[in-house]
């Protein structure tokens, strides 16, 4: 081989030693880029991407939100996500915790793998900070797939409770005015517990934490109730709260937002 790199065949004998060897070199397949070449060997294997089957999808294209993040109960909200197999559902939660059943919805995935729908916040929706949960499951078994990371949300409600005085002794009471009833004709009465104020988190109560400071209301058929909340003479000073839910703590309706009230020294 010369110095600059290319062939130089000398004399027949390198001639004809020259063309075999370009010959063995076409017949490899090496001259694929010379016009009207054919390589004699078997066609070669070409590579191409995997074809991606209708039941698998990236995980980078899995998404699910939640519009507006402060739904408002009685109010829409707008569930969409993305990245389910086409045969499959998505099963949406909104505020379910603990038995809790809070705001559901299935909703059929598209053939692209996403899915959308506008639901009314329930009244058993928890209320406060939550999160909403999704997961996509198979439409047949209802076998789960995969789930989606939660989305945080605040949930409010129209329905307050006014309670005075805000400041009670022990053996006294207050006075409760529910505004914005209970559903009717769905609940036929409402229940209030005094816990302390460093359990308000609590998304749902079980047994009421201080002692005696649990009582039912009858509920009208507006949905309307009041009444008086007697405080327990042994309830010791201190911050608390009063939860009033539609129903009972273990299978509430609706739930109102939680009022502090002041236990003072006697």
């Amino acid at each position: 081989m010369a110095s600059e790199g290319r062939w130089a065949i000398r004399g027949t004998r390198g001639l004809v030693l020259g063309a075999v060897v370009v010959a063995s070199i076409v017949a490899a397949g090496c001259g694929a880029d010379t016009p009207g070449a054919v390589p004699t060997s078997p066609a070669a294997t070409t590579s191409t991407a995997p074809t991606r089957s209708s039941s698998t999808v990236s995980t980078s294209a899995r998404r699910f939100s939640v519009r507006p993040t402060d739904p408002a109960v009685g109010q829409p909200v707008t569930v969409s996500g993305a990245g389910c197999p086409g045969s499959s559902v998505a099963h949406v939660a909104i505020g379910a915790a603990n038995g809790v059943r809070g705001t559901a919805v299935e909703v059929a995935v598209g053939d692209d793998g996403t899915w959308r729908a506008t639901v009314t916040v329930a009244d058993g929706t928890l209320l406060g900070h939550g999160v909403a949960t999704a997961r996509c499951a198979e439409r047949s078994t209802g076998r789960t797939t995969f789930e989606y990371p939660p989305v945080d949300v605040d949930v409010t409600t129209y329905r307050r409770l006014e309670v005075a005085p805000e400041a009670v002794r022990p053996g006294g009471s207050v006075t409760l005015l529910a505004v914005g009833g209970c559903p009717s004709p769905n609940v036929d009465h409402a229940t209030v517990t005094l816990e302390p104020r460093a359990d308000e988190d609590r998304p749902l109560v079980v047994e009421p934490v201080v002692a005696g400071a649990e009582r039912s209301y009858s509920v009208d058929a507006q949905g309307a109730w009041q009444g008086p909340l007697p405080i327990p003479a042994a309830t010791p000073p201190g911050d608390y709260v009063l939860r009033a839910v539609c129903g009972d703590p273990r299978g509430s309706t609706a739930w109102y937002p939680m009022v502090a009230v002041t236990v003072e020294a006697g």
